[in-house]
């Protein structure tokens, strides 16, 4: 599908003959440690950073020199990168977006022009009501390890997102040890430990019915990115058994660069220690 950058008076610019967008998405979480005690208080900080690349190439006509090459990036340069406007990416259209960056590939060919251009996403939301996308090419798999996120959201609502359709999860440990100087009686520093941590890196993918889906599946992370990412919530992993995890930030969402019948995808998670 072919991209498009509309600005605020509707004018659209054409960005590629055909691209693909990669989401990624960040949140810092506000924690308060206290001395000599294990564990802390997770808090949202409510700041999202959502950004989407572009992926995109250009056909040009075979008499192209590199000179109209080096115009056409100056081009974009000048009529996206001060702008604030909509992208239109594989059929799905994200409002209020910012160009960060664009970067030409240096790969020298007279069959294609292949170029990223980084854009950061605004606010997407409507009266307070979170944007979702639809995504009816996602269905359940009979096997994989599915992951439930429930949270309580800003307008007090309880909701729960489904990671599909496999997760795997490796729990890393941080705690804050300080070595604090000695004394001039010559006795060894004293060991302070504060806070404890969990940081829970989940390795996921999921599918979709064929090859022509690629508009769900950036549907499906940009849900991901606009739902549950920044959030304090429990999540549960339900095979086997039901595994859950109390008290966990999702911190992190990051797109793998499968282009076809699905995607992997990484979450990260931040949880203290119960002990």
């Amino acid at each position: 599908m072919i991209p498009y950058f509309i600005k605020a008076d509707s004018t659209e610019i054409q960005l590629g003959h055909d691209g693909y967008g990669i989401w990624r998405g960040s949140s810092p979480a506000n924690i308060t440690i206290f001395p000599r005690t294990i564990g802390g208080i997770i808090k949202p900080s409510y700041a999202i950073e959502k950004t989407i690349t572009l992926h995109a190439y250009m056909i040009p006509p075979t008499d192209t020199t590199r000179t109209r090459v080096e115009y056409f990036f100056h081009q974009i340069n000048e009529e996206i990168g001060a702008a604030e406007g909509s992208i239109r990416i594989s059929g799905n259209t994200y409002e209020h977006v910012y160009t960060s960056g664009i970067s030409p590939d240096f790969y020298i060919t007279s069959d294609f022009i292949r170029y990223t251009i980084d854009f950061t996403v605004g606010n997407q939301d409507t009266n307070g009501e979170y944007a979702q996308k639809s995504v009816p090419d996602l269905y359940d798999l009979g096997r994989g390890r599915k992951l439930k996120f429930t949270t309580k959201m800003l307008d007090e609502t309880e909701r729960t997102f489904q990671f599909w359709h496999n997760v795997d999860n490796i729990r890393a440990l941080e705690v804050d040890v300080s070595v604090q100087e000695s004394g001039k009686d010559g006795k060894a520093g004293k060991i302070i430990r504060a806070g404890g941590f969990e940081r829970i890196s989940c390795q996921c993918w999921f599918t979709t019915f064929d090859e022509n889906t690629r508009q769900t599946i950036e549907a499906y992370l940009f849900n991901m990115i606009n739902g549950p990412l920044g959030q304090v919530g429990t999540f549960v992993v339900d095979a086997p058994g039901e595994n859950t995890y109390n008290n966990c930030f999702l911190e992190s969402v990051s797109m793998g660069e499968q282009l076809f019948r699905g995607a992997t995808y990484e979450l990260s998670f931040l949880t203290p220690l119960q002990c």
